[in-house]
């Protein structure tokens, strides 16, 4: 998952892409939230929003 896929697709789903980091890179890039959901780590959302701060936004409602 990655910047190219955001690219080409236009969006990433937060469940799409958690399941991704699970599968590739380990359970330690993904927690449990409150809610019981897995998401993404805190450290790799904020390396993420680092690289893309000036072209991508966050849909709180849509998860994406």
């Amino acid at each position: 998952m990655d910047v190219k896929r955001l690219e080409k697709d236009g969006h990433l789903y937060q469940n799409e892409v958690v399941d991704e980091i699970l599968k590739n890179f380990g359970e330690e890039y993904t927690h449990e939230n409150g809610n019981g959901n897995l998401v993404i780590d805190k450290g790799v959302l904020s390396a993420f929003r680092n690289i893309t701060e000036k072209e991508v936004v966050w849909e709180r409602g849509e998860k994406m």
